[in-house]
C-alpha cells in the first residue's frame, strides 16, 4: 500500500516523464530526423529513459520504508523462568525439560478446559523444587486478556529475577491466546518460543520436537533509534 506521499510523487513524476518524453521526442526529431534509422535510434533512447524513469520512481516510493521485522530461529537458553501457556501435557513438558537444570519459576497460564493438565505440571514442578503458580484465563479465545496476564507476570516477577532471565512459550492454548502472549513480548528484553512437533502422514502429531526461540529485530527502529 502506497502512502499519501509516494503516491503524490508517483503521479507527478508519471506526469513529468510524460513531458519530458514529449519533449525528448520533439527535440530528437529535430536532430535526427524521421526516417527508420532515425525512429529506431529515438526509440531505444526511449526505452533507456523509461527505465531510468521507474528506477527514480522506485526509489522514491520505497524511501524511508521501515523495514519488517525478521524472524530468526534457534535452540532457546536455558532459563530460569519460564511463562506456559497450558493444552496438551506431552508439549509442555517438552518445554519445561528443556530449561529443567536452571528452571526456578513457572508460571503456567490455562483455562478451565486445561486446568486438570495445569494442576499435574504443578505439583510435578513443585516436587522437583520448582515455584510454580497457576494463572486461569476466563476466555482463552480473547487475546487482549492474555496478554495483559502475560504482561502483569513480567510486570511483578520475583526479586532477583529479570525479564531476560524468563522465556514465553506460546504453542499452547488458542490461537488467539498465542497471538496476545507473543504481544507481550514486543520488546527486546522478553523472549519467547514454541516446541514444533513431528508429524505422520495424516499431519496429527506424534511427539513433540526440541523447543525453539524465536528472536525478534526491528534494523529500521534500532538505526532510527541510534541516530536521535
Amino acid at each position: 500500500m502506497l502512502s499519501g506521499q509516494a503516491l503524490l510523487y508517483f503521479l507527478v513524476g508519471t506526469v513529468a516523464v510524460s513531458v519530458s518524453g514529449n519533449a525528448a521526442y520533439q527535440f530528437l526529431t529535430n536532430i535526427a530526423g524521421t526516417n527508420k534509422r532515425a525512429a529506431g535510434a529515438i526509440f531505444i533512447v526511449a526505452i533507456l529513459i523509461l527505465l531510468w524513469a521507474a528506477w527514480r520512481v522506485e526509489r522514491i516510493i520505497s524511501f524511508g520504508t521501515q523495514a519488517s521485522p525478521l524472524a530468526n530461529r534457534a535452540r532457546p537458553l536455558e532459563r530460569k523462568g519460564l511463562i506456559l501457556l497450558v493444552s496438551r501435557e506431552d508439549t509442555c513438558l517438552a518445554a519445561i525439560k528443556w530449561h529443567e537444570r536452571k528452571l526456578e519459576w513457572c508460571w503456567l497460564i490455562c483455562s478451565a478446559q486445561t486446568e486438570r493438565v495445569a494442576d499435574k505440571l504443578k505439583g510435578s514442578l513443585e516436587n522437583d523444587g520448582v515455584h510454580a503458580e497457576k494463572r486461569i484465563v476466563a476466555d482463552a479465545f480473547d487475546p487482549v486478556v492474555v496478554k495483559e496476564m502475560a504482561e502483569g507476570i513480567y510486570d511483578s516477577l520475583p526479586y532477583g529475577l529479570k525479564e531476560t532471565d524468563v522465556i514465553l512459550d506460546f504453542t499452547g492454548m488458542t490461537t488467539p491466546a498465542s497471538v496476545g502472549a507473543v504481544l507481550a513480548c514486543l520488546n527486546d528484553e522478553r523472549s519467547i518460543q514454541y516446541v514444533p512437533a513431528e508429524y505422520d502422514k495424516r499431519l496429527d502429531a506424534v511427539r513433540p520436537l526440541d523447543p525453539v526461540e524465536i528472536v525478534l529485530s526491528w534494523p529500521a527502529i534500532r538505526t532510527k533509534g541510534s541516530s536521535d
